[in-house]
């Protein structure tokens, strides 16, 4: 059990565990949302700590008791640099989803982007979230986000097979990835 300070009332500081998953969060620096309904939520790199754990050993635990790694700051650069390159405009409902925004990232910078890495770096450009109660969408939230500013990007087309053809005109020449 991880221990927290606090402090007697004799100004000693005794070390006792801290009682819920939320202070061991955030004792552990977790990085946190607040949704659109005022709900704090912790983040890791799959993205909201919430339900229950579908992966390896610590499947169906509860993801509070078991987060993964928190999301690394040069991921969630990466991602805000796309998004405030791109443009995108805030709205107040949900209309993308996280993890779809993910994929857009990636296709556009040419890696990897981390589902928390992409919710955090929405939530710090100030793009609303709003998180469903749905199990199947428990670490995914939808973003605040204009669809006409997403739907003209190349990278948010619907068919990312011929997405090395149609990258941004003149952005990406001589990258190798418009040749053949």
């Amino acid at each position: 059990m991880i221990q927290g300070p606090r402090r007697q009332s004799s100004g000693k500081i005794r070390i006792t565990p801290l009682h819920t998953a939320h202070e061991r969060l955030e004792t552990l620096n977790y990085p946190s949302i607040v949704a659109a309904c005022g709900t704090r939520y912790f983040v890791d790199q799959n993205g909201l700590i919430t339900g229950l754990s579908t992966f390896g050993d610590t499947r169906g635990q509860r993801r509070v008791d078991c987060p993964y790694q928190k999301p690394d700051i040069v991921d969630v650069l990466a991602a805000m640099e796309w998004i405030e390159h791109r443009g995108l405009i805030r709205q107040k409902t949900g209309t993308a989803c996280s993890y779809s925004a993910k994929h857009w990232a990636e296709r556009f910078l040419g890696r990897y982007i981390p589902n928390g890495a992409a919710i955090i770096a929405f939530d710090r450009c100030g793009f609303t979230q709003h998180v469903s109660s749905d199990w199947r969408s428990q670490l995914n939230t939808m973003i605040a986000v204009s669809r006409n500013s997403y739907k003209s990007l190349p990278e948010c087309s619907c068919n990312s097979n011929d997405w090395p053809n149609n990258r941004v005109a003149g952005l990406f020449a001589g990258d190798g990835l418009n040749e053949r």
